[in-house]
């Protein structure tokens, strides 16, 4: 009898980039939440050495702040002067939401992600326009920008602490509390 070593095929050379590891660390989260993720479990399910993923993210923090950027982005911004303003943002902040609750433990992250990266504050100026445009004053749209992202992290922080039960309610909250803007 004799013991045969399973040899693993690696991906060929030059077809990693920090898109893929990107794509493959995000399904990796959506299927096991955040605790989940390790440069050892990214690299395996993309079939590379956990070294190679170091060409293209700087460190595990690095990558977490790339899934929470990318999550970001891909949430849609309403075009400011179509309908209603309250629609815009309910709509808006309802996607952020979902995506958010999507991958477990991410939205940590994605907090720390929406000051600091030029390409999030470029997407999230247009509900502050949103809110300009149809008369609020700048400081109070800035305020009432933070009170509903933090109504929706507190959300989904909420969701996730309960295994993701979601009640329901959370576009009529956000409706109470835009509703505080005088129309």
């Amino acid at each position: 009898m004799s013991n045969e070593l399973e040899v693993r095929r690696r991906a060929p050379r030059g077809g990693l980039n920090r898109d893929r590891i990107l794509s493959a660390a995000l399904d990796l989260v959506a299927r096991e939440g955040i605790q989940s993720l390790t440069m050892p479990a990214v690299a395996a399910g993309l079939n590379v050495g956990t070294m190679s993923l170091y060409r293209h993210v700087a460190s595990k923090g690095d990558l977490v702040e790339g899934l929470a950027e990318r999550v970001m982005l891909s949430i849609p911004v309403p075009p400011g002067g179509e309908g209603d303003w309250r629609q815009c943002l309910v709509r808006y902040f309802s996607d952020w939401r979902a995506a958010a609750a999507k991958y477990p433990g991410l939205v940590d992250a994605m907090v720390r992600v929406m000051p600091a990266s030029p390409s999030v504050r470029v997407q999230i100026e247009p509900l502050y326009d949103i809110l300009t445009r149809a008369g609020v004053p700048a400081r109070r749209a800035n305020r009432l920008l933070s009170v509903a992202f933090r109504y929706a992290i507190g959300s989904v922080a909420w969701e996730q602490a309960h295994d993701g039960h979601d009640s329901g309610d959370f576009e009529e909250g956000l409706e109470l509390i835009l509703g505080t803007v005088p129309r």
